[in-house]
Parts: structure tokens; C-alpha cells; sequence
């Protein structure tokens, strides 16, 4: 598919290689299959060691137009591979959103699950105890009452020298 799409751009159409030898006589009508089948059949590729290159090697008696088939060839793919690389991302992006939005819901779901469970057990704060407002309270009364037997004590003590000045 690479190959046939290259052999269609307009500057391949313009080669000598694809003029002579890929027009129909008759009717003037590029022959494009023929084309792509010869192209396929002559066209050399090699990997490049120990890297993620390769190279296309490819003959004709035309000298120049070799670069224009070979840049074209090298268009397609590029262009074809840009776009497999799109669709994979996307379809990767889609994966993750669709992951990201079950995650979410099931956050959700126990974040809902705890809070019934809160209002079943009859928990009413997940602070710490100490600072309720019923412990607030508790605290503040016995510290009044701290405070009045002190006082208690200290009139009874005031109240005992009082009496024995007066005895």
C-alpha cells in the first residue's frame, strides 16, 4: 500500500522510468498496480545494524529519477507510519481516559460505601475525640468544678482563722 501510493504522486507520474514504462499506449492511462508491482519487485531494503534505521535501494537507467522515487517511497512511509503512530496513541489516550473514569467511579462508590457505613455505625466525627463538643463541654465543667473547690477550700480555710480570732 506504501509502495502503490508513492508510485501515484505527481512527481513519480513525471519520471522518465514511470513514462516509458507504466503508460498504457492505447489509451494514455498511468498503470499504477504495474507500477507498484515493478517498484516492489526491483526496490531493496536493509537494516542498518544496531540501529532503528534502514535503508531502499533501487535502480534505473534514468539516473535522476531515482532520488524522486526513492524520496517519494520514503514520503508514504513516513506519512503512513505518522499516522499508525497517531492512531495507537489515541487509541491509547482512549484506554487511559476509559481507565481514569472507572477509577474515578470507583472511588466514588467507596467513598459513598464509607459514608453509609458512618451513618450506620453511628459514627459522628472522624475527628479526634478529645475535641468533640461534648468533650469541649466535659472539659470546661470540670474545670469549674476544679475551680469551686478550690474557692470551697480556700473559704473554709479563711472561715476556720476567722472563727479563731474571734474565739
Amino acid at each position: 500500500e506504501i509502495v502503490e501510493a508513492a508510485v501515484k504522486m505527481p512527481e513519480v507520474l513525471q519520471t522518465e522510468w514511470f513514462k516509458t514504462n507504466f503508460m498504457d499506449e492505447d489509451s494514455g492511462q498511468p498503470m499504477f498496480l504495474d507500477a507498484a508491482d515493478d517498484l516492489e519487485e526491483t526496490l531493496r531494503a536493509s537494516v542498518i545494524r544496531e540501529t532503528q534505521l534502514f535503508q531502499l535501494r533501487w535502480m534505473t537507467h534514468v539516473q535522476e529519477d531515482v532520488p524522486v522515487v526513492l524520496n517519494a517511497v520514503a514520503q508514504t512511509y513516513m506519512t503512513a507510519r505518522r499516522s499508525l503512530d497517531n492512531q495507537v496513541y489515541n487509541e491509547n489516550y482512549k484506554r487511559f481516559r476509559e481507565q481514569l473514569e472507572r477509577t474515578n467511579q470507583e472511588i466514588e462508590d467507596l467513598d459513598q460505601e464509607i459514608e453509609a457505613y458512618i451513618r450506620e455505625v453511628g459514627i459522628t466525627s472522624l475527628d479526634d475525640p478529645r475535641y468533640t463538643q461534648f468533650s469541649m463541654r466535659v472539659q470546661q465543667l470540670t474545670q469549674l468544678i476544679s475551680e469551686s473547690q478550690q474557692r470551697l477550700s480556700l473559704g473554709t480555710t479563711n472561715y476556720g482563722q476567722t472563727a479563731a480570732k474571734l474565739q
